[in-house]
């Protein structure tokens, strides 16, 4: 028997990974891979709308058009590059060939999503705060009129 044999016949049938389950993690992180993506672009470049479902969507973003555009401009790239890493995990889970080796990659690619993801969120939230420090805010007599003078005292 020459060397490739005898290390065929020494390796276990169950260490290979079935190719369904390759083909279901292929599957599953490119679904991952084209919803971060995509978020994460569309934040990026400003085309999310407070109407839909995606981007970050926390108290500081949600208080006016702008913290919520700056918010996901700045936890756009972070989600884009956390889409990549899905669809990159995917294409390596589903080229290893054992068991071990296809859940590893996916465990490790779907760990690094998340946290890029999660990072990516926190930062633009933290940039929404910042922001709204920054603006004025309406002093305790005005009524929300938007008459601009705020002299009207509040009724009550």
């Amino acid at each position: 028997m020459d060397s490739v044999q005898i290390a065929a016949a020494a390796a276990p049938a169950s260490d290979a990974a079935p190719f369904a389950l390759r083909v279901v993690l292929l599957v599953v992180f490119l679904a991952i891979a084209v919803l971060l993506g995509s978020t994460g672009y569309l934040g990026w470049r400003g085309r999310l709308t407070l109407a839909g479902r995606l981007g970050v969507r926390t108290e500081a973003a949600l208080t006016d058009w702008e913290s919520f555009e700056l918010t996901n401009k700045v936890a756009g790239l972070p989600t884009l590059v956390a889409g990549v890493i899905a669809a990159f995990s995917g294409v390596a889970a589903f080229g290893l060939s054992t068991l071990l080796g296809s859940l590893v990659a996916a465990g490790i690619g779907l760990l690094a999503s998340i946290v890029l993801t999660v990072a990516g969120g926190v930062m633009g939230d933290r940039a929404a705060k910042v922001m709204l420090a920054g603006k004025p805010t309406s002093p305790a007599s005005c009524v929300g009129c938007a008459c601009g003078g705020c002299a009207t005292p509040a009724a009550g």
